[in-house]
């Protein structure tokens, strides 16, 4: 109780600076106090500092491999049963309630394969930000960043519409992936 009037004493003085000194404001959404130990979402990226310490602790990445496989793997299957679900239930739900967007359902459709290798990249990245190994998924992301650009060009010029950008995002969705998971493997 202490602790948390002092964190809202030092929270009140810092929003008064902001404001009245640099004339900014805070963003009701981000202006939340919170427990470190749930993550601590930063420039985009939630860091786990659990993962973080375990590293820190024995500085040994095998360790650290076998802590994010699991979770990994149940996301896989999560995410492939909900994907399934939605696959079939997007047509409907689309056309009940935003019917105007029924062009959209193949693409739609189309770019929840894509969703699915994403989600279980995220524990890669995880990895390799727990052992500020940031530099090295910049230079992973950049390149898989330029392949979309690329593939999306080459589709839309054959006029392939939405159907080519979720066609090429998928395919930039699972090389990403893929060449991740395969990096941190081997690292």
């Amino acid at each position: 109780e202490k602790n948390r009037r002092q964190l809202d004493f030092m929270r009140e003085k810092i929003t008064y600076f902001i404001h009245e000194k640099l004339s900014l404001s805070l963003h009701q959404k981000n202006d939340i106090i919170i427990h470190v130990k749930d993550g601590v979402r930063f420039l985009g990226v939630m860091i786990f500092p659990r993962l973080s310490e375990k590293y820190g602790a024995e500085e040994k990445v095998a360790q650290l491999k076998k802590t994010i496989q699991i979770p990994a793997i149940m996301m896989a299957y999560f995410i492939s049963a909900l994907s399934g679900i939605i696959y079939l239930f997007l047509p409907i739900a689309v056309k009940i309630f935003l019917p105007q967007y029924l062009p959209g359902v193949n693409a739609g459709r189309i770019i929840l394969v894509g969703i699915l290798f994403l989600s279980v990249s995220i524990f890669s990245q995880k990895l390799l930000i727990a052992v500020n190994r940031q530099i090295h998924l910049l230079f992973i992301i950049l390149p898989a960043l330029l392949l979309k650009i690329v593939l999306i060009y080459i589709f839309l010029r054959r006029q392939m519409g939405i159907n080519g950008v979720a066609i090429a995002t998928n395919i930039v969705c699972f090389s990403y992936s893929t060449f991740i998971m395969f990096y941190i493997l081997h690292y």
